[in-house]
């Protein structure tokens, strides 16, 4: 993955899509991509993703199998997820929170990634999260640091804390 490669999955959840949140998440993606990794940005804003239910007893499906149990666009970005070797995360700052879109699906990934007999499918996956809470010319990508491949983004991918590896 450090010498280029793979598949880095973008999700992005600002509504302007032409605001501060999406031009770093794309810079991020260009990136990779100038480093040799295939790259997909997807907009949760204009796909169908619904917020959990919980079910009668506070889980579905999720805890049961892993799998969310309403018919959404979700199921397709978890299989993104599933096939990527890394994810950017961006999310714009909204009174001191990352944004509704974002919440709604951080909560439904986590109840199906940790509820399922505590086995993530994305565990141990680089992660990189960018978050924006306003516009500043200060933040352009033209001005973002760079590396002699890419943007650096392949190199700087991490993620912590403690969890079950990839099966």
């Amino acid at each position: 993955m450090r010498n280029g490669g793979g598949f880095i999955l973008g999700i992005q959840t600002s509504p302007n899509e032409d605001g501060l949140t999406a031009t770093l998440a794309k810079a991020a993606l260009k990136g990779a991509e100038e480093a040799g990794a295939r790259c997909e940005l997807l907009d949760l804003r204009k796909m169908d993703i619904r917020a959990c239910n919980a079910g009668d007893t506070g889980w579905g499906t999720c805890r049961t199998d892993g799998d969310c149990e309403i018919v959404d666009d979700f199921a397709q970005v978890r299989e993104l997820l599933d096939e990527s070797n890394g994810i950017v995360f961006a999310s714009p700052v909204y009174f001191g929170d990352l944004s509704e879109v974002a919440k709604s699906f951080l909560d439904r990934l986590r109840r199906c990634e940790v509820g399922f007999r505590g086995r993530s499918r994305i565990c141990g996956e680089p992660v990189i999260g960018i978050t924006a809470a306003a516009s500043s010319p200060l933040l352009l990508p033209s001005r973002l640091p760079r590396t002699s491949s890419g943007n650096g983004l392949l190199e700087s991918l991490t993620s912590s804390g403690s969890c079950r590896p990839r099966m």
